[in-house]
């Protein structure tokens, strides 16, 4: 009976940590939506300027930019999907730092991709070429030191599922 009552506060538990992950996933992807829809504006406004290399550079990069936006979308729509077929507590913990580490490098992709676009117009832009240095440096430190709401959150999870394997 003790063992039974065990199983059933695991499996719960269990269910609160994928309730947690599809909404970690479910607010990535909305807040990628964003940078989705920001990057089709921009790609808007420079189809309409395609004069010199500058602007043709800077077209490429916002397009790559947003197909990276879109597949990160529907990465986390794949894995927010993904997680009611996953049954035990390895397969989710396995999964989701999976996850994370894809949605980091893709971060850090997206940030560089800028950084070359504002260096690209620094005659024009010098002050947010700069700034978007300063904001991707920013954003490394808080990475690396542990800041942040969602690293946080990323940690619950992880130390979460890391619990539940070992008992």
């Amino acid at each position: 009976e003790t063992q039974s009552l065990d199983n059933r506060d695991r499996d719960k538990l269990l269910e609160q940590i994928k309730s947690k992950c599809k909404s970690r996933a479910k607010s990535s992807a909305f807040g990628i939506l964003i940078v989705l829809i920001v990057t089709i504006v921009f790609l808007f406004y420079l189809g309409q300027r395609l004069d010199d290399t500058k602007a043709i550079s800077s077209f490429i990069l916002w397009i790559v930019i947003g197909c990276l936006a879109g597949w990160t979308v529907l990465h986390n729509y794949r894995f927010k999907k993904e997680i009611d077929n996953l049954d035990t507590p390895d397969q989710l913990l396995s999964r989701f730092k999976e996850y994370a580490r894809i949605e980091t490098i893709t971060a850090c992709i997206a940030w560089l991709l800028l950084i070359v676009d504002c260096f690209l117009n620094a005659s024009d832009h010098y002050f947010s070429a700069i700034g978007v240095l300063l904001g991707f440096i920013v954003c490394i430190i808080f990475y690396i030191k542990g800041y942040g709401r969602w690293y946080r959150r990323d940690k619950e999870i992880k130390e979460q599922l890391q619990e539940l394997i070992d008992k």
